[in-house]
């Protein structure tokens, strides 16, 4: 058979330093990922990180790529942040289309008032225009559950057009 699956699990712990106090928290990642054609692949991800608001959004936007990142409250707080989803990616000699689901929990360490549950689903597209330029065209659906309050749903699109003015930099 042709099919090429790859299991990754890791693990450890996790210390977070806010306003003198420190926290500590299990951190682990389980991801599953197959295969179906050449230019196919379905993933599937589970993940547990203790991490506050800050740490969140700058694992988020510290990609080479572009990200829909989540609407979130930031609260100052350490939470436990689990998710869990499932990923597809097309992916051809210049083209690359991803559509991914997934659920995620936050629960707060001082405060559960602020504890959240997230639905996403999103689809993004990538398309190399010729070898120094890409554009990126995206939409994602998200719908939260806070723990006081009622829910929340968002939609937001994406786009962008990267140049890549010399070996290091792009625009």
């Amino acid at each position: 058979s042709n099919t090429v699956r790859v299991f990754d699990a890791s693990g450890g712990i996790t210390e977070v330093h806010i306003n003198n106090q420190t926290f500590r928290g299990g951190t682990w990642v389980v991801n599953l990922s197959r295969l179906i054609t050449p230019s196919q692949r379905i993933s599937l991800l589970a993940s547990q990180q203790l991490t506050d608001t800050v740490n969140l959004l700058r694992q988020n936007l510290n990609q080479a790529v572009p990200s829909d990142t989540a609407e979130r409250l930031a609260s100052g707080q350490p939470f436990t942040n689990r998710s869990y989803g499932v990923d597809w990616r097309f992916q051809a000699n210049r083209t690359a289309i991803e559509a991914s689901l997934v659920y995620a929990k936050q629960s707060y360490v001082l405060d559960p008032a602020f504890n959240l549950q997230s639905k996403f689903a999103s689809l993004l597209a990538a398309r190399q225009i010729n070898p120094v330029m890409n554009w990126d065209v995206g939409v994602r659906y998200e719908h939260q559950d806070y723990a006081t309050g009622g829910p929340l749903n968002y939609t937001s699109a994406l786009t962008d057009l990267r140049w890549q003015v010399g070996r290091k930099v792009e625009l």
